[in-house]
C-alpha cells in the first residue's frame, strides 16, 4: 500500500509537471512573435536560437510525456498487482488461521462448500493473474525504468500464487482427513450399536431358555435364532477388521504442539530463490500469524517440532538440524490418532466379548437340545423305520461327541462335562439294552477300543485347551518348544483320525454291526475332525508369532549394528575445540561431511525400522 501511494504521488507530480511544460509552449510562441522586432543580421541569429529552444522543448515534452505515461502504466500495473496480492494474502490468512482443533464438531459439509468456492475464485483470479503477467512483460519490453519493481511484483505474485495453491492442497487434504475421521467414529458408533443390540438379544434368548423344561421344538427354535445372530456377528467381523485397519490411517487434525513430536508436511514450500521475492511484505499484518514459512520443505517430509511459537505457528527442525518457522496447518502428526486407536481397541474388545457370549450361549443351547432329543428318543424311535432310527442315532452320537469336545475346549467345569457324558452314555446304553443283539468277543474288543480312543481324544482336547489359554511365547526359544509340542499333538490327532477312518470303512463293509458301535466310531471321527480344526487355528497363531519374532530378531540385530556404527563414527569425528591447519581442516571437513552422510543414512534406516516396529505392534 505504501508503494502504491508513492507511485500515485509521483504520477500526480509527473502530470502537473507535464501540464506546466505544455503551458510553457505559449511562452515559446510569445518569443517567436518578437521576431518582428528584430532586423538585419539579428534575424538569422534569432531564428537559430528559437529553433534550438523549440527542439529542446520538443525533447523535454517528449520525455515528460513518456515519464508520465510510464508513471500511469506503472500505477495501473501496481494497482492490479496490489489488488491480486491483497486477495492472495487474505486467502493465505484464512487458511493459515483456520481452526482444526475439534474434528468431531467440524462442519465438513460447510468446509467443502468453501473449498469449492475457493477453487472457483482461484479459477477466476487466474485469468487476472495472467493479464497482470502479460502487462508486466509488455512494460519490460517497452524498457520501463521501474522494471526491478515490476519484476518484484511479478515474482512475489508468482510465489504467493504457488503458495496459495499449496495451502489449498492443505485444505483439501485436511478436509479429506476430517471426513475420514468423522466417518471412522460414525462407523465405530454403528458397530457399537450392533454389539449392544446383539448382546441384548443373546441375553434374552438365554433368559428364555433357562426357564424350566425345554422341548426339542423350543430348543431348535432357540438354536435357529442363535445361528442367525452368529451369522450376523461373523458378517460384522469384517467391518471390525476394516475399522482396525483404518484406525492406522486416522490422524489427529489438532495442530501438534509437543516438543520432539514428529510431523509430516502435507504440502511443499520452495518459492523463487531470487533475493527480491520477499520484498513485498504486508503492511498491516499480525506478527503472531506466520503465513510465509521461513525456510523450504518438501511434501511428505518428516520433521520434529522444536517449539510452538503461536496458535497457528510451529518451530520445526529438519533432519539435518536446520530450524524453520512455518504455519501449523501445513503439517499433520506422523503417528496415528491415539483416540482412534483406543476406539478401535475398545470395539475389538467388545466384539470379542460378544463372540465369547454367543459361543457360550450356542454351546449351552446345543447341549440342551441334545438332552431334549435324548429324552424324547423312547417316544420317537418306535415311530421311525429301522433305517431312520439308525440315522438318528448315528447323528445324535456324532453331535454328542462334538459337543463334549466343544465343552472341553470352552473350558467348561469338569463336573459339568462329566454329567453330560454320563447322561449321554446312560441314554445310549439303555437303548442298547433294548436291542436283541448280543456282543461277540470281537465286538466287545471294538467297543473297548472306542472307549480308549475317546479317553485319548478327551486328553488331547484338554491339552489343546490349556495351550490356547496360555500366553503366546515372546521368545524364539520358547516358541520353538511350543511349535514342537503342537506338532506332536497334531500327529497324535491325525493318527487317531486315520485309525477311526479305517474302522469306519471296515464297519461299512461288514454286514452286521451294532448301531451303537457304528455311531460311536462315526461320532469319535467327528470329534477328531473337530479337534483337528481347532488345532489348525492354534497352528496359524503360532506360525504368525513365529514370523513376527523372527522379523523382530532380525530388526534387533540391525539396530545393534546401527548403534555400533554410530559409536564408531562418534569416535572418529573431531572435537570442535581442536585447532587444525587450513589443509588439515579441509581434509577433516571432507571427512566430517562423509561421517554426517553416514549418520544420515543410519538415521533413515532407523526411521524405517521404527515404522516396522509400529506395524508389528499393530499386528500383536
Amino acid at each position: 500500500m505504501k508503494k502504491r501511494d508513492t507511485i500515485v504521488d509521483a504520477t500526480k507530480r509527473f502530470e502537473l509537471v507535464h501540464k506546466e511544460i505544455e503551458k510553457f509552449h505559449s511562452e515559446i510562441e510569445g518569443c517567436r512573435a518578437l521576431r518582428t522586432q528584430v532586423s538585419g543580421d539579428e534575424v538569422k541569429f534569432f531564428d537559430v536560437i528559437m529553433n534550438q529552444i523549440e527542439n529542446q522543448y520538443d525533447e523535454l515534452l517528449k520525455k515528460s510525456k513518456r515519464r508520465f505515461e510510464f508513471g500511469r502504466s506503472l500505477l495501473v500495473f501496481v494497482e492490479r498487482a496490489s489488488s491480486s496480492m491483497q486477495w492472495l494474502r487474505e486467502k493465505e490468512t484464512i487458511e493459515v488461521t483456520r481452526i482444526w482443533s475439534s474434528p468431531h464438531e467440524l462442519q465438513s459439509a460447510e468446509i467443502y462448500e468453501f473449498f469449492r468456492g475457493l477453487l472457483r475464485e482461484i479459477q477466476s483470479q487466474e485469468q487476472q493473474f495472467n493479464e497482470i503477467s502479460t502487462l508486466g512483460s509488455s512494460l519490460h519490453l517497452e524498457g520501463h525504468p521501474s522494471f526491478d519493481l515490476i519484476q518484484t511484483y511479478l515474482t512475489s505474485l508468482d510465489s504467493h500464487w504457488a503458495w496459495l495453491l499449496q495451502l489449498t492442497h492443505c485444505l483439501e487434504t485436511r478436509l479429506d482427513r476430517t471426513v475420514r475421521f468423522q466417518q471412522f467414529f460414525n462407523e465405530a458408533q454403528e458397530i457399537e450399536t450392533f454389539l449392544t443390540t446383539k448382546t441384548k438379544e443373546i441375553n434374552e434368548i438365554k433368559l428364555a431358555a433357562a426357564s424350566g423344561h425345554i422341548t426339542v421344538e423350543s430348543a431348535s427354535e432357540f438354536m435357529t435364532k442363535t445361528a442367525d445372530i452368529g451369522e450376523a456377528i461373523r458378517g460384522q467381523g469384517f467391518l471390525v477388521d476394516k475399522l482396525v485397519e483404518s484406525s492406522d490411517e486416522i490422524v489427529d487434525l489438532v495442530p501438534p504442539n509437543n516438543p520432539h513430536e514428529s510431523v509430516i508436511s502435507i504440502c511443499l514450500f520452495a518459492p523463487n530463490s531470487e533475493p527480491h521475492y520477499m520484498e513485498l511484505a504486508p503492511e498491516q499484518s499480525d506478527p503472531a500469524i506466520v503465513t510465509w514459512p521461513s525456510g523450504n520443505f518438501n511434501k511428505g517430509e518428516q520433521m520434529t517440532v522444536s517449539a510452538k511459537s503461536g496458535d497457528f505457528t510451529l518451530k520445526l527442525r529438519h533432519s539435518n538440524g536446520e530450524e524453520i518457522e512455518a504455519p501449523a496447518v501445513c503439517f499433520l502428526p506422523a503417528c496415528p490418532c491415539q483416540e482412534a486407536k483406543a476406539k478401535a481397541q475398545d470395539v475389538v474388545a467388545r466384539f470379542q466379548c460378544l463372540q465369547a457370549l454367543w459361543a457360550d450361549t450356542d454351546l449351552e443351547l446345543h447341549g440342551r437340545l441334545l438332552k431334549a432329543t435324548m429324552q424324547s428318543l423312547p417316544g420317537t424311535l418306535p415311530k421311525l423305520s429301522a433305517v431312520e432310527g439308525q440315522q438318528l442315532m448315528r447323528q445324535l452320537h456324532e453331535d454328542t461327541q462334538r459337543h463334549l469336545v466343544g465343552m472341553r475346549l470352552a473350558n467348561k467345569p469338569v463336573r459339568e462335562v462329566e454329567v453330560f457324558q454320563q447322561e449321554s452314555e446312560q441314554c445310549f446304553k439303555s437303548l442298547q439294552n433294548g436291542d436283541d443283539n448280543t456282543l461277540d468277543p470281537m465286538e466287545k474288543n471294538a467297543t473297548i477300543d472306542l472307549k480308549r480312543i475317546e479317553t485319548t481324544l478327551n486328553a488331547l482336547a484338554d491339552h489343546l485347551r490349556k495351550r490356547a489359554g496360555q500366553v503366546l511365547p515372546n521368545q524364539l526359544v520358547t516358541l520353538e518348544a511350543a511349535l514342537k509340542d503342537h506338532k506332536e499333538w497334531s500327529r497324535s490327532v491325525n493318527q487317531i483320525r486315520e485309525h477311526l477312518e479305517r474302522m469306519t470303512n471296515r464297519q461299512q463293509s461288514a454286514c452286521k454291526k451294532l448301531i451303537s458301535e457304528k455311531s460311536g466310531c462315526a461320532a469319535l471321527l467327528a470329534a477328531a475332525n473337530e479337534l483337528t480344526n481347532a488345532g489348525k487355528v492354534t497352528a496359524r497363531r503360532l506360525a504368525e508369532v513365529d514370523a513376527i519374532l523372527t522379523r523382530l530378531d532380525s530388526l534387533q540385530r540391525e539396530l545393534a549394528e546401527g548403534e555400533q556404527r554410530v559409536v564408531e563414527i562418534e569416535g572418529r569425528m573431531h572435537s570442535p575445540r581442536q585447532n587444525l591447519s587450513s589443509s588439515k581442516s579441509s581434509l577433516r571437513s571432507d571427512a566430517s561431511e562423509m561421517e554426517t552422510n553416514n549418520v544420515q543414512n543410519i538415521r533413515d534406516q532407523l526411521k524405517a525400522r521404527e515404522w516396522d516396529f509400529h506395524a508389528f505392534g499393530n499386528i500383536l
